[in-house]
């Protein structure tokens, strides 16, 4: 049950407040899946440079103060993969238009991905993804949907090196889910691919996915941690922030997920529970263990915009700007650090959002916990993993790819998409 209280994933107060996690009651191959996206259609991505219209959408969001940077300007590409946004049990995999997992996507795109568009060309493919049971009610059906949203990543990455970014450096970047999919294609995709694949990588942010720590021995040994804040070039960073005490029983820090973890060298699926995951800490960007203070007033969105007509924060003469403001409505101190053990970026318990929150207890009759109780700074900070370190991870973003670029400019050649292999779906 550890692993089911554990399984933390982007989940907004307006969709699921006293809801248990469900999952399909059929099987995975009894569903009727449409046919997989057509990446070099522009409707089969959230986010695109190509878009008419993509300085209204919300991944160009930018800090109030801020201005934007021209598209001639970025020199770099940055292909994001969305966590979760689907929770439904009428199928393992949801489709590309989703109503509800769209709707979700914008808070995504905008309180996400948009910390990398100071620098880079967005590109955000849409995916079948998985139902949030996958990962931890039902192992093998579970594994299944993650393959086949897997394969619609992949198939996206190929479109984007292929003929959207193949001349360009560029990041890969995630949350959750979108994590499960990119561990698994730097593995495929970048570490079995063409060495300009390895080289044109600034870098990967793999946040909130518990990657596991031994990735680098058995699935991507050509790539490697980042040792500093401007370390670049096939390197990967990654964090997943938990609170140092828990104030709920029947939650520890260091459990795992029913799917677990993708190997390339076994070309299989394997449990992790117990692993020690990858862990940085965006406040230092160092492996270190030492504590870190912040005084920061983190761009949360209130629970009021949550439900205003524009949730995103303000429009300022046709710019979207995210607004100062976060649920807490105060800035405040507080502290972040490496766990030794399990790798997890723990930090301190934040003071009372502003808005009441309620905590189900986990009990035999009543195995689930209010999802909006994962706002809180009670339990765990999964959905903040952005967001308490938004401004640290932009000023990183911009200093890794001016140190790329002012050593190795921007490299020119197209990978050929026929030289990564694909290996079969298990």
């Amino acid at each position: 049950m550890n692993a089911f209280f554990c399984c933390l994933d982007w989940l907004v107060a307006r969709l699921v407040q006293k809801a248990g996690i469900r999952k399909p009651t059929h099987e995975f191959e009894d569903d009727d899946y449409v046919d997989a996206p057509d990446y070099s259609n522009l409707d089969s991505w959230h986010a695109h440079p190509n878009h008419t219209n993509i300085k209204n959408n919300l991944v160009e969001a930018i800090p109030d103060g801020e201005e934007p940077s021209s598209f001639g300007d970025r020199l770099v590409d940055c292909f994001f993969v969305h966590p979760t946004t689907y929770f439904g049990d009428n199928s393992w995999n949801s489709t590309i238009d989703d109503a509800k997992s769209i709707e979700q996507i914008q808070l995504v795109l905008c309180g996400q991905a948009s910390v990398f568009n100071s620098r880079c060309r967005m590109y955000v493919p849409k995916y079948r993804q998985a139902t949030l049971a996958s990962f931890m009610l039902d192992q093998e059906n579970g594994r299944a949907a993650l393959n086949l949203a897997y394969a619609d990543v992949l198939s996206a990455f190929h479109e984007f090196i292929g003929s959207c970014g193949g001349d360009r450096p560029y990041i890969l970047a995630s949350h959750s889910q979108g994590g499960w999919h990119l561990n698994r294609l730097l593995a495929e995709a970048i570490n079995n691919g063409p060495t300009l694949l390895r080289e044109q990588l600034i870098c990967a942010y793999l946040v909130g996915s518990k990657v596991p720590l031994d990735s680098f021995n058995r699935s991507y040994r050509l790539l490697r941690r980042a040792e500093s804040p401007t370390d670049h070039t096939g390197v990967v960073v990654g964090w997943d922030t938990r609170v140092e005490k828990p104030k709920i029983r029947g939650y520890t820090v260091n459990a795992g997920y029913a799917c677990g973890h993708y190997y390339a060298d076994t070309q299989q699926w394997e449990g992790t529970r117990g692993k020690e995951v990858l862990g940085d800490n965006p406040l230092k960007w160092a492996t270190t263990t030492d504590t870190m203070n912040l005084i920061t007033s983190p761009p949360f969105l209130t629970r009021q915009q949550f439900l205003s007509k524009e949730p995103q924060g303000l429009h300022v003469k046709g710019i979207r700007r995210i607004k100062r403001s976060n649920m807490w409505g105060t800035e405040f101190d507080f502290k972040a650090a490496k766990d030794p053990k399990s790798g997890f970026l723990l930090v301190e318990e934040l003071p009372d959002p502003i808005y009441p929150v309620k905590v189900i207890r986990p009990d035999k009759k009543n195995p689930f916990i209010d999802f909006e109780a994962f706002q809180s700074s009670k339990i765990a900070h999964h959905n903040q993993d952005y967001a308490l370190f938004y401004y640290e991870i932009r000023k990183n973003v911009e200093e890794r790819v001016d140190k790329y670029l002012a050593e190795n400019g921007v490299v020119k050649g197209v990978a050929n998409i026929e030289d990564i292999e694909i290996t079969e779906q298990k």
